[in-house]
């Protein structure tokens, strides 16, 4: 296997991997696109999850007495 980072070796379990065919043959997709797709997704997922974690973050420091107004007037007398 190569260590190229954009290919993908993945074993399934023999269930798995019997749906997963059928799963191709009924949509007449390769199994490459199906895999594409799901990695795409599962990355896009997690990237979203990560941004709305950073934003609850800044939500909380807010809460917990953080004067962004504060902050930004301060900024804003900078101009």
């Amino acid at each position: 296997m190569s260590n190229n980072p954009d290919t993908l070796g993945v074993r399934l379990d023999p269930e798995l991997g019997r749906r997963f065919a059928a799963l191709a043959r009924r949509t007449r997709r390769s199994r490459s696109d199906l895999t594409r797709e799901a990695v795409r997704s599962l990355v896009e997922r997690y990237e979203c999850t990560s941004e709305e974690l950073r934003q609850l973050s800044a939500v909380r420091a807010a809460d917990a007495g953080f004067d962004w107004d504060f902050w930004e007037s301060m900024s804003a007398s900078d101009d």
